[in-house]
Protein backbone atom coordinates (compact mmCIF):
# COMPACT_ATOMS: atom_id res chain seq x y z
CA UNK A 1 0.00 0.00 0.00
CA UNK A 2 1.38 3.13 -1.28
CA UNK A 3 0.78 6.76 0.66
CA UNK A 4 1.60 9.94 -0.03
CA UNK A 5 2.98 12.71 2.28
CA UNK A 6 0.45 14.77 1.35
CA UNK A 7 -1.88 12.03 2.48
CA UNK A 8 0.10 11.07 5.89
CA UNK A 9 0.18 15.05 6.81
CA UNK A 10 -3.37 15.51 6.91
CA UNK A 11 -4.15 12.32 8.84
CA UNK A 12 -2.00 12.93 11.86
CA UNK A 13 -4.16 16.33 11.78
CA UNK A 14 -7.15 14.90 12.06
CA UNK A 15 -6.17 12.56 14.41
CA UNK A 16 -4.34 15.43 16.88
CA UNK A 17 -7.65 17.08 16.65
CA UNK A 18 -9.87 14.17 17.55
CA UNK A 19 -7.03 13.69 20.69
CA UNK A 20 -7.66 17.50 21.79
CA UNK A 21 -11.22 17.38 21.26
CA UNK A 22 -11.79 14.28 23.78
CA UNK A 23 -9.84 15.24 26.10
CA UNK A 24 -11.10 19.22 26.44
CA UNK A 25 -14.60 18.08 27.46
CA UNK A 26 -15.86 18.07 30.87
CA UNK A 27 -15.64 14.95 32.82
CA UNK A 28 -18.79 13.33 33.83
CA UNK A 29 -19.82 13.53 37.67
CA UNK A 30 -21.92 11.37 39.52
CA UNK A 31 -25.11 13.62 38.77
CA UNK A 32 -26.13 17.31 39.92
CA UNK A 33 -26.63 17.96 43.53
CA UNK A 34 -28.21 21.89 44.80
CA UNK A 35 -27.24 21.99 48.73
CA UNK A 36 -28.37 24.27 50.81
CA UNK A 37 -25.62 24.95 53.44
CA UNK A 38 -26.66 28.23 55.29
CA UNK A 39 -29.90 28.60 57.46
CA UNK A 40 -31.10 30.26 60.16
CA UNK A 41 -30.33 28.82 63.46
CA UNK A 42 -33.40 26.20 64.73
CA UNK A 43 -35.17 27.06 60.86
CA UNK A 44 -36.77 29.80 62.64
CA UNK A 45 -37.07 33.64 62.02
CA UNK A 46 -38.89 37.00 63.51
CA UNK A 47 -40.94 39.07 61.75
CA UNK A 48 -38.98 40.85 59.53
CA UNK A 49 -35.82 39.68 60.19
CA UNK A 50 -33.40 39.48 57.43
CA UNK A 51 -30.84 36.19 56.64
CA UNK A 52 -28.84 35.36 54.37
CA UNK A 53 -28.96 31.59 52.49
CA UNK A 54 -26.15 29.97 51.08
CA UNK A 55 -26.13 26.94 48.51
CA UNK A 56 -23.50 24.26 46.94
CA UNK A 57 -24.13 22.61 43.51
CA UNK A 58 -21.89 19.67 43.13
CA UNK A 59 -21.90 17.73 39.64
CA UNK A 60 -22.00 21.28 37.57
CA UNK A 61 -20.70 23.18 34.95
CA UNK A 62 -22.46 26.74 35.83
CA UNK A 63 -22.53 26.34 39.62
CA UNK A 64 -24.81 28.88 40.35
CA UNK A 65 -28.08 29.04 41.92
CA UNK A 66 -31.40 31.18 41.72
CA UNK A 67 -33.37 31.78 44.82
CA UNK A 68 -37.60 32.05 45.71
CA UNK A 69 -39.80 32.06 48.35
CA UNK A 70 -43.31 31.25 49.37
CA UNK A 71 -43.67 33.91 51.34
CA UNK A 72 -41.31 37.05 52.56
CA UNK A 73 -39.05 38.49 49.99
CA UNK A 74 -35.52 37.11 48.82
CA UNK A 75 -33.30 38.61 46.60
CA UNK A 76 -32.97 35.80 43.40
CA UNK A 77 -29.34 36.21 43.11
CA UNK A 78 -27.69 36.74 46.56
CA UNK A 79 -30.20 34.27 48.73
CA UNK A 80 -30.73 37.36 51.06
CA UNK A 81 -34.05 36.90 52.64
CA UNK A 82 -36.62 39.14 54.24
CA UNK A 83 -39.25 37.58 56.22
CA UNK A 84 -42.60 38.86 55.90
CA UNK A 85 -43.78 41.97 58.53
CA UNK A 86 -46.74 39.61 60.33
CA UNK A 87 -47.15 35.97 61.13
CA UNK A 88 -48.98 34.50 58.13
CA UNK A 89 -51.34 31.78 57.62
CA UNK A 90 -49.55 28.28 58.81
CA UNK A 91 -46.23 30.38 60.02
CA UNK A 92 -43.80 28.39 57.78
CA UNK A 93 -42.19 30.13 54.69
CA UNK A 94 -40.24 27.61 52.39
CA UNK A 95 -37.15 28.65 50.96
CA UNK A 96 -36.07 27.10 47.56
CA UNK A 97 -31.96 27.26 45.76
CA UNK A 98 -32.73 26.34 42.08
CA UNK A 99 -29.90 25.34 39.83
CA UNK A 100 -29.28 27.98 37.32
CA UNK A 101 -27.76 25.20 34.97
CA UNK A 102 -30.92 22.60 35.37
CA UNK A 103 -33.44 23.89 36.74
CA UNK A 104 -35.20 20.76 37.35
CA UNK A 105 -32.22 20.57 40.57
CA UNK A 106 -33.68 22.70 43.61
CA UNK A 107 -32.95 22.18 47.54
CA UNK A 108 -35.69 23.82 49.63
CA UNK A 109 -35.70 24.68 53.29
CA UNK A 110 -38.97 25.58 55.89
CA UNK A 111 -38.72 27.84 58.08
CA UNK A 112 -41.21 28.96 61.07
CA UNK A 113 -41.87 32.44 60.78
CA UNK A 114 -42.13 34.10 64.66
CA UNK A 115 -44.23 36.72 65.78
CA UNK A 116 -42.35 39.65 68.37
CA UNK A 117 -40.23 39.14 70.98
CA UNK A 118 -42.17 38.16 73.82
CA UNK A 119 -42.18 36.96 77.49
CA UNK A 120 -43.06 33.16 77.59
CA UNK A 121 -45.95 31.49 80.21
CA UNK A 122 -45.21 28.70 82.00
CA UNK A 123 -48.05 27.75 84.78
CA UNK A 124 -46.63 25.35 87.49
CA UNK A 125 -46.92 24.00 91.46
CA UNK A 126 -44.81 25.17 93.88
CA UNK A 127 -42.57 22.82 93.27
CA UNK A 128 -41.92 24.51 89.45
CA UNK A 129 -43.97 20.98 87.91
CA UNK A 130 -45.50 22.90 85.00
CA UNK A 131 -49.65 21.90 85.38
CA UNK A 132 -52.81 22.05 83.56
CA UNK A 133 -55.36 20.85 85.42
CA UNK A 134 -56.22 20.88 89.34
CA UNK A 135 -58.71 18.11 90.34
CA UNK A 136 -60.40 17.68 93.71
CA UNK A 137 -62.73 14.60 95.24
CA UNK A 138 -64.54 13.89 98.28
CA UNK A 139 -64.31 17.83 99.66
CA UNK A 140 -66.85 18.15 102.60
CA UNK A 141 -69.49 20.64 102.34
CA UNK A 142 -68.56 24.33 103.26
CA UNK A 143 -65.23 23.84 103.30
CA UNK A 144 -62.46 24.61 101.61
CA UNK A 145 -59.32 23.28 99.43
CA UNK A 146 -56.16 25.46 98.44
CA UNK A 147 -54.09 24.91 96.07
CA UNK A 148 -50.85 27.50 95.36
CA UNK A 149 -49.52 27.74 92.20
CA UNK A 150 -47.43 29.89 90.03
CA UNK A 151 -47.48 32.23 86.87
CA UNK A 152 -43.90 32.03 85.50
CA UNK A 153 -42.63 33.96 82.63
CA UNK A 154 -39.48 31.60 80.99
CA UNK A 155 -39.17 34.01 78.40
CA UNK A 156 -36.43 36.88 77.76
CA UNK A 157 -38.90 39.87 77.73
CA UNK A 158 -41.55 41.08 79.91
CA UNK A 159 -44.68 38.99 80.17
CA UNK A 160 -47.80 41.00 80.86
CA UNK A 161 -51.07 39.27 82.54
CA UNK A 162 -54.22 40.69 81.19
CA UNK A 163 -56.35 38.65 82.95
CA UNK A 164 -57.40 36.05 85.11
CA UNK A 165 -61.16 35.53 84.17
CA UNK A 166 -63.87 32.45 83.83
CA UNK A 167 -63.86 31.11 87.33
CA UNK A 168 -67.82 30.90 89.19
CA UNK A 169 -68.47 28.97 92.62
CA UNK A 170 -67.79 26.82 94.08
CA UNK A 171 -64.45 27.88 92.35
CA UNK A 172 -62.63 31.50 92.88
CA UNK A 173 -58.89 32.70 93.41
CA UNK A 174 -57.99 33.88 97.08
CA UNK A 175 -56.77 37.72 97.33
CA UNK A 176 -56.05 37.92 93.08
CA UNK A 177 -53.66 40.25 91.88
CA UNK A 178 -55.02 43.40 89.93
CA UNK A 179 -54.34 43.36 86.02
CA UNK A 180 -52.70 43.98 83.86
CA UNK A 181 -50.03 42.90 85.89
CA UNK A 182 -46.10 42.64 85.11
CA UNK A 183 -44.17 39.95 84.99
CA UNK A 184 -40.40 40.14 84.42
CA UNK A 185 -38.04 37.88 83.08
CA UNK A 186 -37.49 34.66 84.90
CA UNK A 187 -39.60 35.94 87.45
CA UNK A 188 -43.30 34.62 88.68
CA UNK A 189 -46.87 35.61 90.15
CA UNK A 190 -48.13 33.36 92.78
CA UNK A 191 -51.77 32.61 93.11
CA UNK A 192 -54.13 30.28 95.10
CA UNK A 193 -57.09 28.45 93.73
CA UNK A 194 -59.70 27.89 96.16
CA UNK A 195 -62.61 24.89 95.96
CA UNK A 196 -65.46 25.63 98.35
CA UNK A 197 -68.48 23.61 97.71
CA UNK A 198 -71.87 24.71 99.79
CA UNK A 199 -74.04 21.94 98.61
CA UNK A 200 -73.13 18.09 97.22
CA UNK A 201 -72.43 17.71 93.65
CA UNK A 202 -69.65 17.45 90.94
CA UNK A 203 -68.18 20.73 89.42
CA UNK A 204 -65.65 21.88 86.33
CA UNK A 205 -65.03 25.16 85.66
CA UNK A 206 -61.76 27.32 83.96
CA UNK A 207 -58.89 29.19 84.67
CA UNK A 208 -58.49 31.46 81.83
CA UNK A 209 -55.00 33.50 81.97
CA UNK A 210 -54.95 36.19 79.26
CA UNK A 211 -51.29 37.28 78.60
CA UNK A 212 -48.83 39.13 76.04
CA UNK A 213 -47.38 35.69 75.12
CA UNK A 214 -47.47 35.12 71.44
CA UNK A 215 -48.36 31.89 70.98
CA UNK A 216 -49.99 30.66 74.44
CA UNK A 217 -52.55 33.31 75.09
CA UNK A 218 -54.68 32.62 76.30
CA UNK A 219 -53.27 30.04 78.91
CA UNK A 220 -55.86 27.74 80.56
CA UNK A 221 -56.27 25.02 83.60
CA UNK A 222 -58.92 22.95 83.99
CA UNK A 223 -60.41 22.28 87.52
CA UNK A 224 -62.61 19.88 88.49
CA UNK A 225 -64.12 19.56 92.22
CA UNK A 226 -66.45 16.55 94.06
CA UNK A 227 -68.39 16.19 97.28
CA UNK A 228 -68.75 12.87 97.30
CA UNK A 229 -67.43 10.76 100.30
CA UNK A 230 -65.48 12.55 103.19
CA UNK A 231 -62.30 11.66 102.27
CA UNK A 232 -60.20 14.00 99.73
CA UNK A 233 -57.83 13.79 97.23
CA UNK A 234 -56.23 16.38 95.92
CA UNK A 235 -54.29 16.21 92.33
CA UNK A 236 -52.51 18.10 90.14
CA UNK A 237 -52.18 16.87 86.52
CA UNK A 238 -48.77 17.55 84.99
CA UNK A 239 -48.11 19.10 81.72
CA UNK A 240 -47.79 16.34 78.91
CA UNK A 241 -47.39 13.47 81.02
CA UNK A 242 -51.61 13.13 81.50
CA UNK A 243 -51.04 11.72 85.25
CA UNK A 244 -52.08 12.38 88.48
CA UNK A 245 -49.27 12.27 91.08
Amino acid sequence: MKYTVGHLVVGVLIFAALVLTATSCPSVGPGMVVTITASPPGDKLAVSAIFTFEATVTGCTVCTVTWSATAGSIDGTTGTYTAPASVIPGGTATITATSTEDPTKSDSQVITILGPASGEIRVTDTDGNPIVAWHVSGQPVNQAADFPLKIWNVGETPLTILGLSGLAAPFSLVNPPATPLAIAAGEAQALTLRFAPAGEGSFSDTLIITNSDADENPTTLALEGTTSGFCRDTRVIGCGRGKRP
